[in-house]
Order: structure tokens, then C-alpha cells, then sequence
């Protein structure tokens, strides 16, 4: 029989009754995400059906192979891998997960190895082999496979909770999102409408999860926060008072559905806005904790990371809605006065 053979790493940290409940959040979101159906084998996750690429995308997946099942019985296992044995160098690397099998997995590589260099003549290479042969046991059962592709890691979502996390579409808060969801977070999208349309950089973001993510959108009176800059003489505090509206709303909606934070895609002092004056002056307007993954980060490690997820090129096709703000910014706002602009804007 043919499966997904599913390992996790850091789940298996965890205390019994908590890695026990991230199991089964980590099988449920790999039901949802790959359409098959997964099994719990000891420390690995076996899946049947579905679309096994899509395991490179669920968080909590360390990796993954493409793997075919028998008995674990050293005949079978030997017959198995020859099958496997595709031309070349080999190896066989075994381990035994659980380990009632009874040779040791050095023993499991000899016993195989030895098998197929009689039946076929081939040299092993134990350094750069052009085929590697796994062999995993697992209870009575032997998984055998030639690939092992790359999982995110992590948690699996919906294990730490909910966050409202501050959607521009731009490069940066995709990422941002993408972070928590690797900690175990659902994530709710929020966006203040500015005439961008942010659906395509959603829709790449919802690969990453196990449902598709739903944009709470809210408008966004320009208008009205230019007329109340200019009569103050605070032009220089556009942009912060169109964060600090987005921070009140979203705090807002994140009472409403139950959230425990918000998430933005700041980076400490990537633009004028981030100075660590101007995000402690954001922070005051809030009661809710501010998550930001991304502080350490520089643009190219952003951007890196934007390809790497998939949004990047549809968050560069976005306009940006920082360059069309004619006003030069501050960049160290006075909390009092910030709180005062954005009051008398939504007042």
C-alpha cells in the first residue's frame, strides 16, 4: 500500500496530554489541507488519499515522504527496497521508531544493503548515493521510501488561539501572518479599505491554512482625516492616525470574535512610522497585545521570506499606499496627540 509518511518534530516536545491534543489538531488540518485521510502510527502520521504535495504547506509538518507499506518482516522489506532500487550508488538508511523490531537499524542496513548488492550488483555509497533508500518501522508495519520533501515545522493552526492580523496586502503582513500561523495561531485578516484589491495575496496566504481565510474589510475616510490634519496643523501625522484608526478598529473586531491579539507587519525602523516612538505611540491607543514578527527583520529577509510562502509576487503588483501620502511624517509622535487626532477623526 502507498502513503504519506508524515514526521513532526516539535509536537514531540511537548507533554503527553498536550502533544496528544497537537496530534490530533495536526491530522484534522492535514485532512482539511491534502483532501486524504491520516492515521496516527506512534510518532509518525501516516496519510492516505488526497494531495500529498500540499503537506509541504500545514504547519506543524516536518517532513514528509512518499512511502510504500508492508509487514515488518526482513524478507518483505528486502523485496520491498529492490523494488525501490532504481540504478546507481545506493544506501539504505533504516531507524526503528519504535524499536521492538528485532535488529538494530545498523543491522536493518546491512541485511538490505547486502540483498541488493547481490541481486543486482550495484555499490553501496554511504556519502553521495544516487539513490537513498529509507526504511522506518513502525510496530508491525516497515514504510519504505527514496524522496523526503521539507514541511514548514511548527504547530499545527488552531492550537495557540486567535489573532486579527492587519491585512494591507502589501509584502510585509503576509509574512507576518504566515509567522503566527507557523506558532499555532488561526488567523482572522483585517483591512481597511483604501481602493486596493488585497484578494489575491490572500488567496496564496490561504494555502497555508486549513480553511480559506476571510477578509473583514472596513472602510477608511480619507477625506475626512485630511480635513482634520490640515485645520490641526498635524499633516505630518497621516499616516499614524490611519494606523492608529486600523489598531482601534481591529481591536474592536478582535472583542467581537474572540481574539486574543493583533498582528502587524512592522519592522523596527524599516519606514518613518516604525521608529520605537511611533509603535509605542500605536500600542497606547490599544488595550490588546501588539504582535509583531517581523521587528527583527529587514526588507530582504522579508522579501525572502514573501517568495518563499508564495505572496510575493502578488503583493508587488499592489500599489503602495504609503507613496501616495504627500505628507512628511513624524517619527517620534506624541502619544496625547495621536490619541487626540485619532479621537476627533472617529468621533
Amino acid at each position: 500500500m502507498e502513503v504519506a509518511l508524515v514526521r513532526y518534530s516539535e509536537l514531540g516536545l511537548k507533554s503527553d496530554r498536550v502533544r496528544r491534543r497537537m496530534e490530533r489538531k495536526l491530522m484534522e488540518n492535514i485532512e482539511k489541507q491534502t483532501g486524504g485521510k491520516a492515521f496516527k502510527r506512534a510518532a509518525r502520521i501516516l496519510v492516505v488519499g488526497g494531495e500529498w504535495e500540499r503537506l509541504s504547506k500545514v504547519f506543524g509538518v516536518a517532513s514528509w515522504s512518499p512511502a510504500v507499506e508492508v509487514r515488518a518482516d526482513l524478507e518483505e522489506i528486502k523485496e520491498a527496497a529492490l523494488r525501490l532500487y532504481s540504478g546507481g550508488t545506493f544506501r539504505i538508511t533504516a531507524q526503528r521508531v519504535t524499536k521492538d523490531f528485532p535488529l538494530t537499524s545498523m543491522e536493518i542496513n546491512r541485511e538490505v544493503g547486502a540483498y541488493i548488492v547481490d541481486k543486482t550488483g550495484a555499490k553501496v555509497d554511504l556519502k553521495n548515493p544516487d539513490v537513498e533508500i529509507g526504511v522506518e518501522i513502525i510496530g508491525r508495519r516497515a514504510y519504505l521510501f527514496t524522496e523526503r520533501h521539507g514541511g514548514p515545522g511548527g504547530l499545527p493552526v488552531g492550537v495557540e488561539g486567535d489573532v486579527v492580523l492587519l491585512f494591507s496586502g502589501g509584502i510585509d503582513s503576509p509574512v507576518a501572518g504566515w509567522m503566527v500561523g507557523k506558532r499555532g495561531v488561526e488567523i482572522h485578516p483585517f483591512h481597511l479599505h483604501v481602493g486596493i484589491d488585497v484578494s489575491p495575496v490572500l488567496k496564496r496566504l490561504s494555502e497555508w491554512f486549513p480553511v480559506d481565510l476571510s477578509l473583514h474589510v472596513e472602510p477608511f475616510d480619507r477625506e475626512r482625516v485630511e480635513e482634520v490634519l490640515k485645520r490641526r496643523g498635524k499633516t505630518s501625522y497621516f499616516y499614524l492616525v490611519f494606523k492608529g484608526i486600523l489598531f482601534r478598529r481591529a481591536e474592536a473586531y478582535a472583542e467581537e470574535i474572540g481574539a486574543d491579539a493583533l498582528v502587524t507587519g512592522e519592522s523596527i525602523g524599516q519606514v518613518s512610522s516604525q521608529t520605537l516612538k511611533n509603535l509605542r505611540a500605536l500600542d497606547s491607543l490599544v488595550n490588546i497585545t501588539v504582535l509583531r514578527p517581523l521587528a527583527g527583520l529587514n526588507k530582504e529577509e522579508i522579501v525572502s521570506l514573501a517568495r518563499r510562502i508564495g505572496t510575493y509576487q502578488e503583493s508587488a503588483r499592489l500599489p503602495e499606499p504609503c507613496a501616495r501620502i504627500p505628507y512628511k511624517p513624524v517619527t517620534s509622535a506624541s502619544p496625547e496627540v495621536l490619541r487626540e487626532l485619532v479621537e476627533e477623526v472617529e468621533g
